[in-house]
C-alpha cells in the first residue's frame, strides 16, 4: 500500500511542487513577505481545488490493486496444502469408492493443467510479481501427488477387479449347475434357479 500511495503522491507532486512564477524580482520596491510563504512559492494549493471525487477514485483504485494483489498471492499460498497434507490421508478418506476416486483424479489433473502457463509474471500497477520459481515447485509437487494418487487408485481398482472376477466366476459355476428343464427337476429347484438368475441380472 505504501508503494502505491508513494507513487500516487509522486505523480501529484509533479505539478504541486512546481515553483510558481515570482514577480517580485521585477518590482522596484520590496514588498513585505506575507504569511503565505512557502505555500505561495509552489502549486501545492491546487490540491484544495481538486475534486474530492477524483481524489477518492484514485485512492479507491489503489485499494482495488491491493485487494487484487492480496488475492493473487493468497492463491499461490493455498498450494501450501500440497506440502502440509499427505496422499495417504486423502486415500484413506476416499477409501474404496470408485466414483470419488474418479472425481479426485480428474480434479487433480484439471488443477495441474491450470498451472501449465507460459506467463511468469503479473503486474499490479507499479508492483510486479514474478512467480516462475514458485510455479516450478508447485508443478513438481502436483506431479508427485498425481503419481502417488494413481498408485493408490491402481491398488484399489485391482482389488475391485479381483473381487468382481471372483463373483463372476462363482456365478458362472452356479449357473452351470442350474437346471430348469427335465422331469427330475423339482419346483423348489426351479424357483431357486429363477431367483439366482434375477440376482445375477442385478
Amino acid at each position: 500500500r505504501s508503494i502505491f500511495l508513494n507513487e500516487l503522491h509522486d505523480y501529484m507532486g509533479i505539478v504541486c511542487t512546481l515553483p510558481c512564477v515570482n514577480c517580485e524580482r521585477f518590482e522596484v520596491f520590496e514588498r513585505a513577505s506575507g504569511a503565505e510563504g512557502k505555500r505561495a512559492s509552489t502549486f501545492y494549493h491546487l490540491v484544495d481545488s481538486l475534486s474530492p471525487k477524483a481524489l477518492s477514485n484514485a485512492y479507491f483504485t489503489v485499494e482495488c490493486h491491493i485487494q487484487n494483489l492480496a488475492a493473487f498471492v493468497n492463491q499461490w499460498l493455498a498450494y501450501q496444502t500440497l506440502w502440509d497434507s499427505q496422499v495417504a490421508d486423502v486415500a484413506d478418506s476416499v477409501k474404496g469408492d470408485l466414483n470419488k476416486w474418479h472425481s479426485l483424479i480428474l480434479e487433480a489433473s484439471t488443477a495441474r493443467t491450470t498451472l501449465d502457463s507460459t506467463a511468469t509474471m503479473t503486474e499490479f500497477g507499479p508492483i510486479v510479481v514474478r512467480y516462475n520459481k514458485v510455479q516450478s515447485q508447485v508443478n513438481l509437487k502436483y506431479d508427485s501427488w498425481q503419481k502417488e494418487l494413481q498408485t493408490y487408485f491402481a491398488a484399489v481398482l485391482a482389488e475391485r477387479i479381483i473381487e468382481n472376477f471372483e463373483k463372476i466366476s462363482d456365478a458362472k459355476t452356479r449357473l452351470e449347475n442350474v437346471s430348469l428343464e427335465g422331469s427330475s427337476v423339482t419346483t423348489n429347484e426351479i424357483v431357486l434357479g429363477v431367483t439366482f438368475l434375477q440376482e445375477v441380472n442385478q
